[in-house]
């Protein structure tokens, strides 16, 4: 468990940060996980679940519309 007044770096994670639910969320090797925040501030980072796996999903190329190419 880590207290929130603490910073520790956790191996592997792209990115993390509190949702509005008061979760960890993070993505590793493009997974979105969380882990809820326990009443004391502390988080166990063992316990990340996977949420939802993003992997299926690449940006597709669309063209822009003519009239959002102009600023009149």
């Amino acid at each position: 468990m880590v207290k929130k007044t603490e910073i520790i770096k956790i191996n592997d994670i792209t990115w993390a940060d509190v949702d509005n639910r008061n979760r960890i969320i993070a993505t590793k090797e493009g997974k979105l996980y969380a882990s809820k925040i326990s009443g004391d501030g502390s988080v166990d980072y063992i316990n990340l679940q996977a949420v939802h796996d993003l992997n299926s999903q690449t940006p597709k190329r669309i063209l822009t519309p003519l009239e959002m190419k102009s600023w009149d």
